[in-house]
């Protein structure tokens, strides 16, 4: 088994089609059946079936299929950290880049990042956006910006995509509220009262409320004005939950706040780098080379 294999057999699920995911991968479709087959072999259990003109995942295969985008997230994790280390910062011309961050629900990356980010991209020379995740990625398809950061992975072919770091979202709450005063919270606990609707409805929003729906709670939120004294309001008179990305802001932004992590919510969302694979350049990749140094060796001193 190779690392190839796994992502011939990922694009293959993904595509719905031999012929398609061989054109993704600049393979043949009989190589890229062959790969499959010999993975297939290699495990002795059938990965992927024939559905009307195209494939579909097996039973098995959509488990499996899980597991190997996780080990090729390792694998491309590895090899970034390699580049990055490696890699002699060249960025001579301005830059514009995207960020994700959602009003009042906490920023995802931690200020030394930021800092990062701001050394990278000095103003007024270059420009840093904010929004969600949705509009970052519209941003960078329109050409409006040259890269972004946002939250979950990004599969598109046109999309060059590494993950910076991963975070655990917790739930903010009143510090009168019933689950504040709790040693011990779980997602169970969360169901009685009202849930504000997360906001990056890109990839957020989906994890989230898959791990809602296991819990016994179905797709229903409370939607809360982007402002601070409509989540002050919410939080305090209307007993509501609030899924928030940590960070000390939010202690001064609701200071009668507690910040509460459920046991039962191992849920761990990606922060990544994406840019355009043909419009990127050897500056974006110097910039993705030092952020991903900055996320994941915050006291490591950069060249």
């Amino acid at each position: 088994m190779n690392i190839y294999q796994l992502q011939y057999f990922v694009e293959t699920v993904r595509c719905g089609s031999y012929a398609r995911a061989a054109k993704n991968v600049f393979l043949s479709p009989s190589g890229i059946l062959r790969a499959v087959g010999d993975l297939e072999k290699e495990l002795g259990i059938k990965l992927v079936e024939r559905s009307g003109r195209g494939v579909r995942p097996t039973s098995q295969g959509r488990i499996l299929y899980e597991k190997a985008l996780e080990v090729i997230d390792e694998v491309d994790d590895f090899r970034s950290l390699a580049k990055a280390v490696a890699a002699k910062p060249n960025i001579a011309h301005p830059i514009s880049i995207s960020i994700c961050a959602t009003p009042y629900r906490g920023i995802v990356l931690s200020q030394h990042v930021l800092d990062a980010v701001y050394k990278l991209c000095p103003k007024p020379s270059s420009s840093i956006y904010r929004g969600t995740s949705s509009t970052c990625l519209a941003a960078l398809e329109e050409g409006v910006v040259q890269a972004a950061i946002v939250l979950g992975r990004v599969e598109k072919g046109w999309v060059s995509c590494s993950r910076l770091f991963s975070f655990c979202p917790q739930v903010a709450v009143s510090k009168s509220h019933p689950l504040a005063l709790k040693k011990d919270v779980a997602l169970s606990d969360l169901l009685d009262y009202p849930i504000a609707r997360p906001y990056d409805l890109r990839y957020s929003f989906k994890v989230i409320a898959e791990a809602l729906e296991k819990a016994g709670r179905g797709l229903l939120y409370e939607e809360v004005f982007p402002s601070e004294e409509s989540h002050i309001d919410f939080m305090q008179r209307d007993k509501g939950v609030v899924f928030v990305a940590y960070d000390a802001s939010l202690e001064s932004i609701y200071p009668d706040a507690s910040f509460l992590q459920p046991r039962d919510f191992g849920v761990m969302i990606p922060v990544c780098f994406v840019y355009d694979r043909e419009n990127g350049g050897e500056e974006i990749s110097s910039v993705k080379n030092r952020l991903v140094i900055a996320s994941r060796f915050p006291h490591l001193k950069q060249r």
